[in-house]
């Protein structure tokens, strides 16, 4: 955080005003991040469309390597990070029933990563108050 306010002249505690912290600012950089990234094609068919975006994963996590431990650490559920999710159901749907068979485990894994942020967020937010009551 320090190095980032220094980069925009600014007081690291004037970072604070709109980020609670590290986390948050890497949150929405993954998010930029998947804001820049193409979406697949449905046209060529489900697995060109899944290695496209395997490809483009691919290409930023080398352009970026501190994606990496982001991506390790938590999963981000920004705007753009979830349109990039739907593309990628999107080209399974119709597929028949093995998309059937894996969307249950996709979904149940997002839906538990989505819980584990909520709680990371909400604990946070409960040290917030805690901390504005004394």
């Amino acid at each position: 955080m320090r190095a980032l306010a220094q980069t925009l002249g600014i007081g690291t505690a004037s970072l604070y005003t709109y980020l609670p912290g590290k986390a948050e600012l890497l949150e929405l950089m993954v998010d930029r991040v998947a804001a820049d990234q193409p979406l697949p094609a449905a046209e060529p068919g489900w697995r060109a469309g899944l290695g496209d975006l395997a490809t483009a994963d691919l290409a930023a996590f080398r352009a970026r390597p501190w994606l990496l431990q982001v991506a390790t650490s938590r999963t981000v559920f920004g705007p753009h990070v979830i349109t990039r999710y739907d593309a990628a159901l999107a080209l399974l749907d119709g597929c028949g029933p093995a998309a059937i068979e894996v969307l249950p485990y996709t979904l149940q894994r997002a839906l538990d990563r989505f819980a584990f942020g909520l709680d990371l967020v909400l604990d946070a937010i409960g040290a917030r108050i805690t901390a504005a009551r004394r």
